[in-house]
């Protein structure tokens, strides 16, 4: 399709959702979902209450359909195929002797079906279910007759039961989605005080949608490209859904499965909203409708929801960057570069003991004797950091018992980590504590003209992969991001996590960059002699001071 033909479906849809949207309260979303079902020829389920509007919409999207027949239907545990598929023909059976259904005005003869309480049906109908909705056939008689069914919606206030044969079934609702009452207040005030026929839509042939058309969009759909960062963000949301479903162990109800069928579905449910949007390429705002096919518990929406999410901004385009690969050879080349010019020669030297009580550091001092000589038996253990390191002649500081309660004291000289407290009638000389510590001392060696060139060569060869993958980025976002500032289907706030993407992935290659230059810097620094030996740690202390105290 041409570019004005795309446009003239956009501004179809933009018209349909309109109309039957009017007078309807937050149905926005089940609304739309239902009628992008039945362009791609889907089936949608609604999981909620009764009386929240799930038979109004499916009577509405039947009449955008030119040919629009609808047949509805409420499901018990007594209903027989004669209600849903039609009655036998006695007419038939007595003059031909053929076992023939009467399918007029029955679900065979609808263009729209809405079924509620659908799980509540028996084998029989459900295994009917399966080829309509599969095959668009329903078997009558002997015959096998091609239905018009064009979307089917069902319903219901639960879930189908496990092990009830129902599997099946349920996995043909691609689209689920929850419909619960009207919940905003200015809403419900405008609701309960709307017009009560809110079928009489006024739309003209020209809106409607005929056969011929799905016919044609059918085909458009089809040739809808699905670009590679869908793709990518199939397989990590694959990916993930294995791990979640690892972490739950044998609990089985819990696990959200996938079927393959089920993802053939979802990525027709991806072109056909493209398609509708006026596109003839799939986009990542698209998908973020797969959040709304793969749950089968609605406890499971959150999770879905947050998995989706994360998997397109974490993988949608870092999938195709191959980000361990250059890591990896950066710090193969650190390695390399450590092996041909660093000499390691492990030391050792003093550092100072400290202490950190309440958020305050303090240095240790070494033991003294109990009494100081006129009676005091208080054995001071600890002095402020901040205190010794200011510390002056004649200067009046804090000393902190073990329960860290205090007395002020005046120091009379200091000297390295000696010093001389002077108190009432005496002075004595306290010792900050230290310890031994092990620490390597590097020597580097001028690397080889050759070992350069070829750190060299390593470097550009990583350099020009990541600006090849930056200047593909960047043409993604001039031509892809263009189109994610509205969705019929999908709130376009959610383009903000793919822009994130895109940024985070751009971030991501510049510190792969950054890293690369420091590393070339760093080797080239050792080969013009700039960089020599390492001096010995902050921590060390003056030996000659030490030894002294």
């Amino acid at each position: 399709m041409d570019k004005n033909e795309l446009k003239a479906i956009s501004e179809k849809t933009e018209r349909i959702l309109k109309l039957l949207n009017v007078g309807l309260y937050e149905r926005e979303k089940a609304i739309n979902l239902s009628y992008l079902s039945m362009v791609a020829g889907e089936a949608i389920f609604l999981l909620g209450p009764p009386g929240v509007g799930k038979s109004l919409m499916a009577r509405r999207l039947s009449r955008i359909l030119k040919s629009g027949k609808a047949f509805e239907y409420l499901m018990h545990r007594f209903s027989t195929p004669d209600e849903i598929f039609g009655p036998v023909s006695i007419q038939k059976l007595k003059n031909e002797d053929k076992y023939e259904r009467s399918v007029i005005g029955y679900l065979p003869d609808a263009d729209i079906a809405f079924l509620d309480e659908i799980w509540k049906a028996g084998p029989s109908i459900q295994n009917t279910l399966l080829t309509i909705i599969n095959e668009r056939i329903f078997r009558n008689g002997d015959i096998d007759v091609k239905v018009p069914l064009k979307g089917l919606m069902a319903a219901s206030n639960e879930l189908p039961a496990k092990n009830q044969g129902l599997e099946a079934l349920w996995d043909r609702f691609i689209l689920r989605l929850m419909v619960t009452e009207v919940r905003d207040q200015e809403f419900f005030n405008a609701m309960i005080q709307g017009k009560d026929n809110l079928l009489e839509l006024q739309i003209d042939d020209k809106t409607k949608i005929t056969d011929d058309d799905l016919v044609k969009w059918k085909k458009a759909i089809d040739d809808v490209k699905i670009p590679q960062e869908i793709l990518n963000t199939i397989t990590a949301i694959k990916h993930r859904l294995n791990e979640y479903n690892n972490t739950l162990g044998e609990n089985q109800d819990l696990k959200i499965y996938v079927s393959d069928r089920k993802w053939k579905k979802i990525i027709r449910i991806l072109k056909t909203s493209a398609l509708l949007n006026g596109r003839d390429e799939a986009n990542l705002l698209d998908a973020f409708l797969i959040s709304d096919c793969i749950w089968n518990n609605n406890t499971q929406i959150e999770k879905v929801n947050e998995l989706v999410e994360t998997s397109i901004h974490d993988f949608s385009f870092r999938y195709s960057i191959d980000f361990s690969g250059l890591n990896e050879e950066l710090e193969n080349l650190k390695t390399e570069i450590d092996r041909i010019t660093v000499n390691k020669n492990e030391k050792e030297t003093k550092a100072l003991k400290t202490f950190v009580n309440n958020g305050i550091d303090y240095f240790n001092f070494q033991k003294v004797p109990v009494s100081y000589g006129y009676n005091d038996t208080r054995n001071y253990e600890f002095i402020k950091v901040e205190d010794f390191n200011n510390l002056t002649n004649n200067m009046r500081v804090p000393l902190f018992l073990n329960d860290f309660k205090s007395d002020v004291f005046t120091v009379s000289s200091s000297k390295g980590y000696k010093i001389k407290i002077h108190l009432s009638n005496s002075e004595i000389d306290r010792t900050i504590k230290s310890e031994s510590v092990k620490y390597n001392e590097f020597v580097f060696s001028t690397p080889s003209v050759v070992h350069v060139q070829e750190w060299d060569k390593t470097i550009n060869e990583i350099l020009k992969e990541v600006d090849d993958d930056l200047f593909r980025l960047q043409k993604i976002e001039n031509e892809k991001l263009e189109g994610l500032n509205s969705n019929y289907f999908v709130d376009a706030q959610k383009s903000k996590i793919i822009s994130s993407s895109i940024d985070d992935t751009k971030k991501s290659l510049l510190d792969i960059k950054t890293e690369a230059k420091r590393l070339q810097k760093h080797y080239k620094s050792i080969k013009d002699g700039e960089i020599k030996d390492t001096n010995l740690p902050k921590f060390a202390i003056d030996e000659k001071i030490e030894n002294e105290s």
